[in-house]
């Protein structure tokens, strides 16, 4: 599977892709029965191969959410065999599971953590500046409090451009609906009197 990986990864790209993939199923077939038990058809061992993937891809997101899981208890983490690390490695699996690490993330930016840090320092030199020079409401503000509000400001713009995406296609769906309900109400109107007529 090292030697062919696009056999690995059911990718294999050439004109005769199907009978070059029957090849070396069958040749991986012989090989692997030569040096059996167990002995196995060219579809047992691709039942194998896929196992082995589904197992190994199901063992890596037990891990992940052992590791994320919070509440403390007895770990659920399952240490990987040397052969699944070659198999996550060969199938890229890591990416398969935590994704690409250029992919978009959805939430909080990659840097909340640096953001919050640095809001929290404006913060405490707010709160000192405030003790330290008694100010009143009527004062004008010091720099760290302007920066703080151009922190929270430049935050707020930046969820606001989500949110008016988010508002729009909620309008569109409740203008769907509306739409819909009339039509609905419409036709229920026409059954209603049909019905009348038949009863009479």
């Amino acid at each position: 599977m090292v030697q062919h990986s696009d056999l690995a990864k059911g990718q294999l790209q050439s004109a005769n892709a199907k009978q070059r993939a029957n090849n070396l199923w069958t040749k991986l077939a012989d090989d692997l029965n030569s040096n059996g038990p167990p002995v196995r058809d060219v579809a047992g061992w691709k039942k194998v191969w896929s196992d082995l993937k589904t197992h190994t891809k199901l063992k890596m997101r037990r891990n992940k959410v052992s590791i994320s899981s919070t509440g403390g208890g007895v770990s659920n983490y399952c240490p990987l065999s040397p052969m699944e690390e070659q198999i996550i490695n060969l199938l890229h699996m890591e990416e398969a599971v935590s994704g690409l690490p250029t992919s978009t993330w959805f939430g909080t930016s990659s840097n909340a953590s640096q953001d919050v840090s640095t809001i929290n320092d404006i913060v405490e030199a707010v709160l000192r500046s405030s003790q330290d020079e008694n100010m009143n409401l009527n004062e004008p503000a010091p720099a760290a409090r302007r920066s703080l509000d151009e922190s929270f400001q430049s935050a707020k713009r930046s969820r606001l451009s989500n949110q008016n995406e988010r508002d729009n296609l909620l309008k569109t769906q409740v203008e769907t609906q509306g739409i819909f309900h009339k039509e609905s109400t419409k036709l229920l109107g026409y059954i209603h009197c049909t019905m009348k007529e038949l009863a009479t």
